[in-house]
């Protein structure tokens, strides 16, 4: 125990523990933006609150509360700041996610599209079922899908998939081509 010799010398001595809390969380505060530090600012916080109990109970022969303090401040804000980067980390990621499915749904909603100028250009009908090489002189570029999900184009009426789950065109025009007009409402075929 750290009260061993203090009864000799009567002068009140600073708390190892104390020292060790205030090390220990700043090297966890300093080090938990990189993750190492975590495991530190946890043995902060531990060592920080132990010391503080025991420089209360020792009746003024131990001191170090202060250092004890910051140790504590250091702990709790290293374990803070792992918690903020984790969260700024999953909100980045769920991000992330949102622009690749709707970039997704752009290159449907442009192959839908490219699908109906050239089943007017072509004079097709529902059902009829172009391939990319077709629909080639119709599309900006060359439409993948940012997740690496594959298209199938499918025939004229039902919209194109995507093969990655969530990524869907779930707006459809509400006026299809029909057998008997096929091309007749959709716009002129691109200029080069």
């Amino acid at each position: 125990m750290e009260t061993t010799g203090q009864a000799k010398t009567g002068a009140a001595q600073s708390s190892r523990l104390a020292n060790w809390s205030l090390f220990l969380g700043l090297f966890g505060f300093v080090f938990s933006f990189v993750f190492i530090g975590v495991p530190f600012a946890i043995a902060a916080i531990f060592s920080g609150h132990v010391a503080r109990t025991r420089i209360k109970h020792a009746a003024g022969t131990l001191t170090g509360k202060g250092k004890a303090l910051v140790g504590l401040i250091g702990g709790y804000s290293g374990v803070s700041v792992l918690g903020l980067m984790l969260a700024i980390s999953s909100a980045a990621d769920k991000m992330q996610e949102a622009v690749n499915g709707n970039a997704c749904i752009a290159n449907l909603r442009q192959i839908d599209t490219a699908k109906k100028l050239w089943a007017q250009a072509s004079k097709k009908a529902i059902g009829d079922t172009p391939t990319f090489r077709d629909l080639k002189p119709y599309l900006p570029q060359e439409s993948k899908c940012p997740k690496g999900g594959q298209y199938k184009i499918n025939a004229i009426g039902p919209a194109p998939e995507c093969s990655i789950p969530g990524h869907k065109l779930s707006f459809r025009d509400p006026s299809p081509i029909s057998q008997t007009n096929a091309g007749t409402n959709l716009p002129d075929r691109p200029r080069p």
